[in-house]
């Protein structure tokens, strides 16, 4: 046996037993003592996956994949990480890649099936799902993502089927129970769905989203004060959950508590613009943007008023990060250049939900939305999972210059959803679209477009933030 062997062999029994920094070191005598070893690149990488150091991950599992290009699990890695950059295309490519090196491969095709629906190629990823199951009739995880896809394409039906076979192997999983309770929801059996909620609650007393569930049902009962008391229960097992904070800003401000209504929504410490650097290359903001249009206008994924989405009467796209990006190259680097300046600006406040995570570390999800006819609007949402979103403005309809009082085409914040049966005065926010700046505010504040009249388009480009390090 060779001396990379013999360490390789010795650092994999480590790793095996769940001490990786053991590992490390043996793996590298591997690799200097064969410095073209892709097993010890590999291992090296997965180190540095999990230890969070994402740079040397790619650059080692990179290499080795290079040399040694029939490891599917090292596309399987690659995968992962080109996800985490938004490149939802060369994600696509590293887990098909994977799947053609081992076709039963049960991981890797629930891999492929993640980034084939962010790829808006729905048939592609229901068929990639089903085939992890039928590699796997266990897996609890691709039978979860085929409910999922089919509660997001509003087949309530096909997800609660999905989401109960996933209960037989996991009868104890509260997340599974919560899904199969919204799944139930929407199927209108709301006292089925509230034992379903219990039974989470029962299994795991700190799942945040059955609670928030229920926050919602009570709300739409107009029932404000069970409402508020369970979205406080929300944040208090998750201090970050979006859809805990909204719910208890708007519960607060509709059952009296202004001041916590206030310290959550202030939009005047949490809503903020900043002017976008138009590359050299254009003369102008109006030649960037015009630019952008045509790449949002063009884009394979845009999709007429797409099921799960807020959008009413109008278009949206899928990830805007997916290569070929053209002028997104810039706009990506503009945003996260707003990000950084706008998580800076922010006012200390540690126990506050959203002041206490300035993250140094964030993903990025963009998409283009596309109103071109009378009465097109986003209705009044929030980004869940979400820590920051934002909006960039491409083209705007005559009507937003409108002095008539009506705000047509403005954003709003404040407004919740008519469902929750609001009846004091929400306190409302009103911004002005501009061209060249982008706009950011907190992923729990609830907006929404004010509808105009005119089928002049109105094109914008929103993004989410989610928050890591």
């Amino acid at each position: 046996m060779t001396q990379a062997m013999e360490a390789l062999k010795k650092g994999f029994a480590l790793h095996q037993a769940g001490r990786p920094t053991e590992a490390e070191p043996l793996y590298r005598r591997a690799l200097e003592a064969e410095p073209g070893n892709p097993d010890a690149m590999y291992l090296l990488g997965v180190i540095a996956f999990d230890a969070e150091r994402f740079d040397e991950a790619g650059e080692l599992i990179g290499r080795s994949a290079e040399i040694n290009p029939k490891n599917p699990d090292a596309h399987v890695y690659l995968g992962h990480l080109a996800k985490m950059n938004a490149d939802m295309n060369m994600a696509e490519t590293h887990f098909s890649r994977a799947v053609e090196l081992a076709p039963g491969y049960a991981l890797a095709l629930n891999n492929l099936g993640n980034a084939l629906r962010e790829n808006k190629r729905i048939d592609a990823a229901i068929d990639a799902y089903e085939r992890a199951v039928e590699a796997d009739p266990a897996y609890v995880s691709a039978l979860t993502n085929l409910g999922s896809l089919h509660r997001d394409e509003g087949d309530y039906e096909a997800a609660e089927r999905y989401y109960r076979q996933a209960l037989q192997h996991a009868p104890n999983d509260a997340v599974v129970t919560t899904y199969l309770a919204r799944a139930v929801n929407r199927l209108g059996r709301t006292e089925e769905a509230l034992r379903l909620y219990a039974e989470a609650l029962r299994i795991d007393p700190g799942t945040p989203d059955a609670n928030a569930d229920i926050a919602i049902i009570r709300a739409a009962e107009h029932n404000h004060g069970e409402a508020l008391a369970h979205a406080k229960t929300t944040i208090a097992a998750d201090p970050t959950h979006t859809m805990g904070l909204a719910l208890t800003a708007i519960m607060a401000a509709e059952t009296g508590d202004e001041e916590m209504a206030d310290y959550l929504l202030g939009e005047e410490r949490f809503v903020q613009t900043h002017e976008m650097e138009v590359p050299a290359e254009f003369d102008g903001i109006g030649a960037f943007n015009e630019s952008l249009t045509h790449h949002v206008l063009d884009h394979p994924t845009l999709r007429y008023e797409p099921p799960g989405r807020a959008i009413r009467r109008c278009s949206q796209t899928g990830s805007l990060l997916a290569e070929p990006k053209g002028p997104m190259v810039h706009l990506e680097r503009i945003i996260h250049s707003a990000i950084a300046a706008y998580a800076e600006a922010l006012p200390d406040d540690p126990g506050h939900p959203f002041l206490s995570i300035k993250p140094s570390y964030w993903r990025l999800n963009v998409w283009g939305i596309v109103i071109d006819r009378p009465q097109g609007f986003v209705e009044s949402h929030i980004h869940t999972k979400s820590w920051l979103s934002g909006v960039c403005y491409l083209e705007l309809p005559s009507d937003v210059d409108g002095d008539d009082g009506t705000h047509a085409g403005w954003i709003e914040f404040g407004r919740a959803p008519e469902e929750f049966g609001c009846v004091g005065e929400p306190p409302i926010t009103l911004f002005k679209p501009e061209p060249g700046k982008v706009l950011l505010f907190p992923g729990y504040f609830y907006h929404r477009t004010v509808p105009y009249q005119s089928d002049e388009r109105r094109i914008s480009v929103a993004f989410d933030v989610q928050a890591g390090d």
